[in-house]
């Protein structure tokens, strides 16, 4: 048996009908070329939903996609805050740049503003 590709894991909220924030912020992960995993949960706090990916990812890094309208981004050593925030009707750019910045944590390379 092997063992999963460490990856980035995403959640959104199950409740996200419609387009949302979450083929620009895998844009970005896709664009550094590290691994992504998506998946839903009733959950619509995107805090909540960020920490709890990030403690299933195998890199310690978790993106939520929250019904709250809000997008974040979440290193499972920090319990109280999550690393980024953005509202999930931000521009496009700053969802791929999301994307990017945790990718970016995942290889140890500079963050881009947002």
């Amino acid at each position: 048996m092997t063992d999963p590709v460490p990856s980035i894991v995403v959640i959104k909220s199950e409740s996200l009908a419609g387009p949302t924030a979450e083929d620009n912020v895998c844009r970005g992960m896709e664009e550094e070329g590290v691994p992504f995993e998506v998946r839903t949960d009733p959950e619509n706090s995107a805090v909540k939903l960020a920490y709890q990916a990030a403690l299933l990812s195998r890199l310690d890094i978790g993106i939520g996609i929250g019904a709250d309208r809000r997008i974040a981004v979440h290193y499972s050593r920090l319990e109280e805050e999550p690393l980024f925030t953005a509202g999930n009707d931000s521009n496009s750019r700053s969802h791929v740049t999301l994307g990017t910045n945790a990718a970016r944590l995942a290889k140890g390379l500079p963050l881009k503003e947002l």
